[in-house]
């Protein structure tokens, strides 16, 4: 494995691609950051903001997909309060929705915003998760393949033409130069960026899920979006992005964080909506070598708010387990056991990086020096 030589990002995580001076392609363009006017960037998103006003069903000015979470309410003050948009937010309803998740959500409601709450046949989500679980080790597939087709399929039914979204992954998180501007989401760009590993969703047909199970997830076409002349904008594009200044925002909003601390990573205020997300992050372990710790720390680095030697230290004393709270919610959903679980994660590890000891699988801790036993990563 090869570490950016700024932040701590493998070469093994998708995206992230680090050059011959030893420095990732995620931390080239926040280091390009003071080089963009951004007043320049500013004055574009309004005038853009211009030709949208008005021009959706019942006088909503934009879509804004959200979950609750703080980068969501950061979404909707920007457009509703600084830039005096209308906006719809639609959010998909995720099966495993916590209890601090729905109670973050009603904050963004309560900023007088009209909002729809949208479930997807729950025994439908089921035999997806299961499947999605078995077949390529991931129980987010489903949620980002759910708001994805929300949010577009919400728009084109309310003729709304321009859909806000927050950060850009590509550009946040590593992917080519092109697609970190302001790309137009088409399905491709779903399908890279959005969690779904390059796969349609249609493609999960079996014996167990039809294809009409399957339509709620399906994207719409390409020359739906092209007829519908939807834009899909990226805030993260116009303006900086920094989680930590959203969550900032977000608490004077009435978001709260988990009192109880992170769960996995650095951030208390960050993956606490829905059972699945922390399980999401924790894959990472097995086919990446990387658990979320990694991809914050990266942040707070590239924002001068932490040393890559501190970044190091984190990792080595902060763990990223899988806690038996989420494990136990996954489970009880789709009808496993613990002993299944581990089973199914264990099969998904990367033989370059794990290797089978007589106390289990073992990972050299390569960035931290350490040993890393794989049976000390569920509490």
């Amino acid at each position: 494995m090869k570490y950016c030589a700024l932040c701590v990002q493998p070469d093994t995580r998708p995206g992230i691609v680090i050059g011959e001076d030893g420095v990732c392609n995620a931390c080239i363009q926040h280091r390009n950051r003071p080089q963009i006017d951004w007043e320049t960037r500013r004055l574009e998103f309004e005038a853009m903001l211009q030709k949208f006003r008005g021009r959706g069903v019942e006088g909503f000015d934009c879509l804004i997909p959200v979950s609750g979470g703080k980068d969501s309410i950061y979404q909707v003050f920007k457009m509703k309060y600084e830039y005096g948009m209308n906006p719809l937010c639609v959010t998909y309803r995720t099966p495993l929705r916590t209890e601090l998740g729905q109670k973050n959500l009603n904050a963004l409601i309560n900023m007088n915003v009209m909002h729809l709450d949208v479930s997807f046949p729950l025994d439908v989500e089921r035999r997806l998760l299961v499947k999605t679980m078995e077949e390529e080790g991931s129980a987010g597939i489903p949620c980002h393949m759910g708001l994805l087709s929300v949010a577009l399929k919400t728009a084109i039914r309310y003729k709304i033409q321009l859909v806000v979204w927050g950060e850009n992954a590509a550009q946040e998180y590593g992917g080519t130069v092109s697609d970190a501007k302001n790309p137009y989401m088409d399905r491709n760009w779903c399908l890279k960026y959005g969690c779904l590993q390059n796969r349609e969703p249609m493609s999960y047909q079996c014996e167990t899920i039809s294809e009409r199970d399957l339509i709620p997830y399906d994207l719409p076409s390409d020359q739906e979006l092209k007829d519908s002349r939807i834009a899909a904008i990226f805030l993260g594009h116009f303006f900086p992005w920094d989680p930590v200044e959203n969550y900032r925002l977000a608490q004077k909003m009435g978001f709260s964080k988990r009192s109880s601390g992170s769960v996995l990573g650095l951030y208390d205020f960050a993956d606490l909506d829905c059972h699945l997300i922390p399980i999401h992050h924790f894959t990472k372990w097995y086919k990446f070598g990387i658990g979320r710790t990694f991809d914050n720390a990266s942040v707070e680095i590239r924002n001068g708010r932490m040393s890559r030697e501190e970044a190091i230290n984190k990792i080595r004393n902060h763990r990223d387990i899988a806690w038996k709270e989420n494990v136990d919610a996954l489970c009880e959903f789709i009808g496993w056991d613990f002993s299944k679980f581990q089973a199914c994660m264990r099969s998904f590890a990367n033989p370059a990086l794990w290797r089978p000891t007589a106390e289990g699988l073992v990972m050299d801790g390569f960035i931290t020096g350490e040993k890393i036993v794989d049976t000390s990563l569920y509490e």
